[in-house]
Order: structure tokens, then C-alpha cells, then sequence
């Protein structure tokens, strides 16, 4: 007397196969997810870094700095600009320049975890003589 196989899955198996197949869908879609929400933080970034340059190289071509904050908005992006002078700059007998502390930040209250787009320099400007 033979026994005679039968071809095909049991039901443990097809479900087994199953709970594979969704653990692996759900994984690609976080993971799909994760990178959508990745490219949409560089854009922003990119984004307010743009607006920060664009702010810096309209203030540096003004003639006049001084010890001052200035706030705007451009393109939907708050930032602030904090002038301030330095003071610990030694004499020198050529031309005397004066130097400020310039720094330019994004303000966003609404991302608080992460750090704002920011750039700081020091701009020279020529002191004149009455």
C-alpha cells in the first residue's frame, strides 16, 4: 500500500508566507516614508540657507553698519539679522577699518528640534574722519 503525496501549501504555511510578505510591505513603506520626510527637511534647508546668503549679500552691499537687530521675512522664512562691533581689535597705522560681527539666523518656532540655518561673519567697513 503507497501513500500518495499531495501536491500544494498547508494553511500554516500560506499564512506564514503572508505575515512575511505584510512584515516586508510595511517595512518598504516606513522606509519609503522616512526618505520622503528626509528629502522634504534637505528642501527646507536648502531653502533657508538660500534666504540667509540672499539676506547677508543685500546687507554687506549697504554702506552703513551699526550695533543693531533687524528682522524680515522672505519667501516664507523669518530671519534676524544682530549686528554688534567688535572691540578687542588692536591699532594699526594704515587705513583704520572698523569690524562687526554680523549673524544672520533663521526663526522658525516651530522647529524646535533641530538647529536653524544660520551664518556669521565679520564685516569690515573704512572709519572716516570728520
Amino acid at each position: 500500500m503507497s501513500h500518495k503525496s499531495e501536491d500544494g501549501f498547508t494553511l500554516v504555511e500560506v499564512l506564514v508566507a503572508f505575515v512575511l510578505l505584510a512584515g516586508a510591505v510595511i517595512l518598504s513603506f516606513q522606509i519609503f516614508s522616512d526618505g520622503v520626510r528626509r528629502i522634504e527637511s534637505v528642501e527646507t534647508r536648502l531653502r533657508e540657507t538660500s534666504v540667509v546668503r540672499g539676506e547677508l549679500e543685500k546687507f554687506e552691499s549697504t554702506g552703513k553698519l551699526a550695533e543693531r537687530t533687524v528682522t524680515g521675512k522672505t519667501d516664507g522664512v523669518d530671519w534676524r539679522i544682530t549686528v554688534s562691533p567688535l572691540e578687542d581689535v588692536p591699532d594699526n597705522t594704515g587705513p583704520a577699518f572698523r569690524p562687526f560681527k554680523v549673524e544672520i539666523v533663521v526663526v522658525d518656532p516651530l522647529r524646535r528640534e533641530r538647529v536653524p540655518a544660520a551664518i556669521e561673519t565679520i564685516i569690515l567697513r573704512t572709519v572716516t574722519n570728520p
